[in-house]
């Protein structure tokens, strides 16, 4: 299975932006934001919604055929 919050923290990186900036797009706090990148897996899909689009990528499905193909 994909660590799903390393996932996205790789993205993030490629991208070029801050926590601090992907935590003011999702409307959270830097702890917040850390404790989603420590997480193997992200159970909210209104999360993974809202961190595609900070991040202009489709976490919903590369996370679900990733891990079920």
């Amino acid at each position: 299975m994909t660590h799903q919050g390393k996932r996205i923290d790789e993205v993030r990186k490629q991208i070029g932006i801050t926590k601090a900036e992907l935590a003011r797009r999702i409307g959270t706090s830097n702890q917040n934001l850390h404790s989603i990148f420590l997480r193997k897996e992200i159970k909210s899909i209104e999360h993974l919604k809202n961190l595609s689009e900070a991040l202009n990528h489709d976490f919903c499905n590369t996370i679900f055929y990733s891990d079920y193909q």
